[in-house]
């Protein structure tokens, strides 16, 4: 007997479809699921809140709005297509147009998820000894009708692969070591670029370690006994020179009414690398500026000048060496981004789409790090290679987002739908062009022959 209201059906019709529903949804979609994890929890409030969703009509979720959008960044689709996908997985209804204002709106929501998906990866798996964060920036010259330049600012664990902190800003907003969620204990480590005197001891007070290669002449350091260390070049040279190895001097870094006490520790690089060093510089001096470095910088490009904060009962002077070797790691990172997500090579109409594009772009990179952290924790004796598991767990991701639950048939209504979505855009063609062409194309070869002379 039927519950009443309910229609009478083929014996367990009813539960039997439904059973069979939710055991295909689960097999399908388990890998999405997955991935949802790692977001927060309340998406639509959250999307609400960033102004990404005021009316849930077309979009039915902040899940399915978060879904496109990763679909977007990691396929290189233009919107019609996603739309059409949308529609061909059954997720939402909505047109390109509808799709490209609502991406517009969503900077703020994929910030939110972005920095929530960062810091859950801070907190897992703490690492023994002192927290290392390499901090960098890159430029990214994106072409396109706006001629927009971004820096992307980052922070970067090497020990487990994983970005700790994104901010993406316009070309105008300068690099700063300080930039990231640096806490007492971290040891922050960046390149000459970022070693400025003001962020340098703001880290120092809040407890936070560092080293930066040092520029000296733009660093003001001295030494106990009161001399400017950039006016002892040929006395830290010679002493590295004679040393055969890393030698330190102490010293104190002072910047507007603060000091701080620091260690200089210089290497004499070989001669070969000393010598490739400067035919770098000089390459890139007259690339730049048009003109031959001074021979001070050129002899100077033969040393690594290191500045830390850290006593030596903690770092020797090899480690530190050793410590701001692993800085190179960043830029490995940033060169992946480029090569696999193609960061240089995105083309929006406007500048909002176009920051949404980088910041969706950054937050798979995100999830790809996080799929990577077992590649990264492995004992092999060969390691593996971090750039093409990279690409394999994007392709991984791609399959997770995109889902299998979109069917191979379609319904004549929603093949209507997507093709909808796929039309080609009438082209602007001369009328009297055209017709001239058809009009050629009947004619026979001769007359033909005869209308092109």
């Amino acid at each position: 007997m039927c519950h009443p209201g309910h229609r009478h059906l083929h014996p367990m019709g009813r539960t039997m479809s439904r059973t069979m529903r939710a055991c295909l949804a689960s097999g399908r979609d388990a890998d999405w699921r997955w991935i949802r994890t790692m977001f927060p929890l309340h998406l639509n409030t959250l999307a609400r809140q960033a102004n990404a969703v005021c009316f849930w009509r077309a979009m039915p979720s902040a899940q399915v709005l978060l879904r496109m959008l990763l679909l977007w960044g990691l396929c290189g689709f233009g919107l019609r297509s996603v739309a059409a996908w949308g529609v061909r997985a059954g997720w939402a209804d909505i047109t390109a147009d509808s799709l490209r204002y609502r991406f517009r709106q969503c900077e703020d929501f994929v910030t939110e998820v972005l920095t929530h998906v960062l810091d859950q990866w801070v907190q897992i798996d703490p690492c023994e000894g002192v927290p290392l964060r390499l901090v960098d920036a890159t430029m990214l010259a994106v072409p396109g009708p706006t001629g927009r330049t971004f820096r992307l600012h980052a922070v970067f664990d090497p020990r487990r692969g994983v970005l700790t902190s994104v901010q993406l800003t316009d070309n105008r907003q300068a690099e700063s070591i300080t930039r990231g969620p640096h806490v007492a204990g971290d040891l922050a480590i960046a390149d000459r670029g970022l070693a400025r005197a003001k962020s340098l001891l703001e880290l120092s007070a809040r407890n936070v370690w560092w080293i930066v290669r040092a520029h000296l002449g733009n660093l003001k350091v001295w030494d106990n006994d009161g001399r400017r260390l950039d006016q002892l070049d040929d006395e830290l040279c010679a002493a590295a020179d004679a040393a055969k190895g890393p030698v330190e001097w102490e010293a104190i870094l002072r910047h507007g009414g603060r000091a701080r006490a620091v260690r200089l520790i210089v290497l004499a690089l070989p001669p070969k690398r000393a010598e490739a060093a400067r035919r770098k510089l000089t390459r890139r001096s007259q690339r730049k500026r048009s003109k031959t470095p001074h021979e001070r910088t050129l002899r100077l490009a033969g040393y690594v000048m290191l500045l830390t904060t850290l006593p030596p009962e903690m770092a020797s002077a090899a480690a530190v060496l050793h410590w701001y070797r692993v800085r190179w790691q960043i830029e490995l990172f940033f060169k992946r981004c480029k090569s696999l997500l193609k960061l240089q090579t995105i083309v929006s109409a406007s500048d909002e789409l176009q920051r949404v594009r980088l910041l969706t772009s950054m937050l798979i990179a995100a999830l790809v790090d996080r799929m990577n952290l077992p590649t990264i924790d492995s004992k092999d004796a060969v390691p593996p290679s971090l750039w093409r598991w990279t690409h394999t767990h994007q392709l991984v991701l791609l399959r997770a987002v995109s889902g299998e639950d979109a069917p191979m048939h379609l319904s004549p209504t929603r093949a209507a739908k997507v093709a909808l979505h796929l039309q080609d855009r009438p082209r602007k063609r001369h009328a009297a062009h055209s017709t001239r062409t058809i009009a050629t194309m009947a004619q026979s070869p001769k007359s033909r022959d005869r209308a092109a002379a």
